[in-house]
């Protein structure tokens, strides 16, 4: 009976162990930071989301929403800066849908992005494992022209 019960709190601590461990790897991995500035015809685009969505689908995406000042940083998570290092594509809308959930309600906002950018993207970007956004910033300077995709107008 000793010996078993032994070989259980043997178990226990391996496995509490092998938690720790995972734990401690899992805190300490820091993920590469992304940020960058949006503009529209060399004017700052405030309030546009930018989008990268992992080419590799066992990666995940990661997204921002551009400042007064047109500046972003993507999160893969509500507050957690960073993303994994990897290809995407990388999509950039202004539409924001109506919401009755604010108090008060909020209207919906119109896309102002052409779909080369957003629906049809045809930007990319690389992040590396030693990604640094001051020395080497995801910029987007887009142009207008070509279409742009409303979502249903009864959005607005």
């Amino acid at each position: 009976m000793r010996s078993q019960f032994d070989s259980m709190k043997g178990a226990i601590r391996f496995v509490c162990g092998i938690g720790l461990l995972l734990t401690t790897v899992g805190c300490s991995s820091k993920l590469p930071v992304v940020s960058g500035a949006v503009s529209l015809d060399g004017q700052p685009l405030a309030g546009a989301t930018v989008i990268f969505m992992p080419e590799n689908e066992l990666l995940s995406p990661a997204q921002g929403t551009t400042d007064a000042s047109s500046n972003y940083t993507l999160e893969q998570e509500a507050d957690v800066a960073g993303i994994q290092p990897g290809e995407y594509s990388v999509r950039i809308t202004t539409f924001q849908p109506a919401s009755q959930d604010t108090d008060p309600a909020t209207p919906a906002i119109k896309e102002k992005v052409p779909a080369r950018y957003n629906l049809e993207t045809a930007l990319n970007a690389v992040v590396g494992a030693e990604q640094d956004s001051v020395e080497r910033p995801h910029n987007f300077e887009l142009r207008s022209g070509g279409e742009i995709f409303q979502p249903a107008s009864d959005s607005f």
